[in-house]
């Protein structure tokens, strides 16, 4: 049987792929992840690949299985297991993949449900009990008190608190938005740390299989103090005595906030999470979305701009590679080389592009009406990850810290389980 796992957000289906696709290879389980950024070429080898039974567990977001259902339902009598991840979102969110999910579910036969949530209020599990009609479940009201927030949202001087911080003695995980930042951050603190220099690492997805696991074993047998990271070094990193969480910058979402604060403490001794990020830092999260997330008038350019190579004759590699250089000219700063990856996928969903991979493609004549973006889903995606952001971040900076707390050390549940 085929199981498929729902995440809200594309990057959680990637970063979900990364933890576990070479563990289920080892118990010979293929696992495949499927959302809007993969170009027509991939989607259709993945399907392939799934009508051939070559699938045991598939990552993926609802508005892809909704955009694909008729494919899915081809394979509905092999489907066995339907797990939703943050299924509050089926009452919280107006997405099209979450409104449809129910119906997505029905079509495929209704294979056995698990949906896991932190927060389902009342209104939330009446609805998942209403759609599912699940045979049990399971609520825990375990409060972790010993968590603190020290808010550090107006801190000016980053550097010099974390330096004292450091002082402690104390393990630290420090969070940070950007590979690069990681690096530098990490050098920073070596340098003015002269006699920790040994104890301070970084971590992030860039560096190799052998590198990663080194740094993990390093800090979970005490040989590191601090680490600083990305969120790779976060969800599935379950070691004990961490006894303070950094957010230096702005989590992408509640679920990555609870994923990364939720690190620390897990020894049950206080524990502290810190929030050093401020208004300044939402800039560069959404500069990183702005780069998977292109807008309606970055791909208007972008269309231009290959017509018009295309009437010169151009080769198709020279115009890719020059792709990110002339929308810089034009004034898109956050133009890179995944974003052009991005814009040629919504481009070929909207009909605007014909690929037989993304080495040779053909420009199409664009239709007289305005095109409806929604009908492509990597924009929709992408639209939906920007969203999630600015609800998070707006939260995030503006609550009081008691607020914040609760977020992460009480789980919201149906106190009242007789209404359900």
């Amino acid at each position: 049987k085929i199981s498929i796992f729902i995440y809200p957000l594309r990057s959680l289906v990637n970063d979900q792929y990364q933890r576990i696709h070479k563990k289920m290879a080892l118990l010979g389980l293929k696992v495949s992840r499927a959302q809007g950024a993969l170009n027509l070429g991939k989607r259709k080898q993945f399907f392939c690949d799934l009508e051939q039974g070559k699938i045991d567990m598939i990552l993926t977001t609802p508005e892809f299985l909704y955009f694909h259902l008729d494919k899915f339902k081809q394979c509905a009598s092999r489907m066995g297991f339907f797990v939703i991840d943050e299924a509050h979102h089926l009452a919280k969110s107006n997405r099209l993949g979450y409104c449809q999910l129910a119906h997505c579910w029905q079509e495929l036969n209704k294979p056995l449900v698990l949906a896991a949530t932190a927060t389902a209020a009342v209104e939330t599990a009446q609805l998942i009990t209403k759609i599912f009609a699940p045979m049990q479940m399971v609520t825990e009201n375990y409060c972790r008190e010993n968590l603190q927030i020290i808010d550090q949202r107006r801190q000016k001087d980053k550097l010099k608190y974390l330096l004292k911080l450091i002082d402690s003695g104390e393990r630290i995980i420090i969070y940070m938005n950007s590979r690069r930042r990681v690096y530098q951050l990490a050098e920073k603190l070596r340098f003015y740390h002269q006699g920790l220099k040994e104890k301070i690492g970084f971590y992030h997805a860039g560096l190799n299989n052998k590198e990663r696991f080194c740094l993990e074993k390093s800090y979970r047998q005490g040989e590191l103090q601090v680490m600083v990271t990305t969120s790779a070094f976060g969800e599935g990193i379950d070691i004990p005595d961490i006894r303070h969480v950094v957010l230096y910058h702005l989590p992408f979402s509640y679920g990555e906030f609870n994923q990364l604060a939720g690190r620390a403490g897990r020894n049950h001794e206080s524990a502290y999470i810190h929030l050093l990020f401020n208004e300044a830092d939402r800039a560069l999260n959404e500069f990183i979305l702005q780069r998977g997330a292109p807008s309606r008038a970055v791909l208007a350019k972008v269309y231009l701009f290959l017509l018009k190579q295309a009437q010169l004759k151009r080769p198709w590699s020279e115009v890719i590679r020059n792709l990110p250089v002339e929308m810089h000219k034009q004034g898109i700063k956050y133009f890179s080389s995944a974003t052009t990856a991005t814009a040629l996928v919504i481009l070929e969903e909207l009909g605007l592009l014909a690929c037989e991979d993304m080495k040779s493609c053909t420009l199409l004549p664009a239709p007289s009406e305005k095109l409806d973006l929604a009908i492509s889903l990597c924009y929709s995606e992408g639209k939906d990850e920007w969203e999630e952001f600015q609800d998070f971040a707006n939260f995030a900076l503006t609550m009081d810290k008691e607020v914040v707390l609760k977020m992460i050390n009480q789980p919201i549940f149906p106190q009242a389980r007789e209404s359900l």
